[in-house]
């Protein structure tokens, strides 16, 4: 059962992943944006229910409300190069979660959630750029570095907001 603290949190989240994703800079194919920081900090706090979170963004986003990179939304987006990114927040915000109630290490849990964003995204990235090679070389290794930053970020931002919210 989902709590009504628990769902405006996620809507919360899914606003803040929206907002995020509006901070980027495109780089070849898959463009380098925020929006996995709070994918990460919605798995974080409100453990696997973060998966929700990312739920209702791809949902606003499907329906056609710009709230993907570049201010884009609609299905094509999800159907493109970067869909397997989006379908994989909901995966690592989920597993970030459980680690987290099971009181796994947070900078551990957030840095295995990221791989699991590239274990959606570089496969269906493949799709469009032909090789697993040029996918991993454009959809993976240049983000590794950021991405290490925001997994650390999101730790931080946890750690602070799990003084004040519990996931009990």
């Amino acid at each position: 059962m989902v709590k009504t603290s628990e769902l405006t949190i996620a809507a919360i989240f899914a606003a803040l992943t929206g907002i995020a994703a509006q901070f980027q800079m495109p780089v070849e194919i898959v463009p380098i944006s925020l929006q996995t920081l709070f994918v990460l900090c919605a798995g974080g706090i409100l453990g696997k229910k973060g998966g929700l979170s990312m739920i209702i963004y791809l949902f606003i986003g499907l329906i056609g409300v710009p709230v993907f990179a570049g201010s884009k939304g609609g299905v094509g987006v999800i159907m493109g190069p970067t869909g397997g990114y989006l379908i994989g927040f909901i995966f690592a915000a989920y597993v970030v979660g459980i680690l987290i109630e099971k009181k796994k290490n947070i900078l551990i849990s957030m840095i295995i959630g990221t791989f699991v964003i590239y274990i959606f995204g570089v496969p269906w990235l493949c799709f469009f750029v032909g090789t697993v090679k040029k996918a991993f070389l454009v959809g993976m290794l240049p983000f590794i570095p950021g991405d290490l930053i925001k997994s650390f970020g999101a730790c931080l931002i946890t750690k602070e907001v799990r003084k004040y919210y519990s996931l009990e």
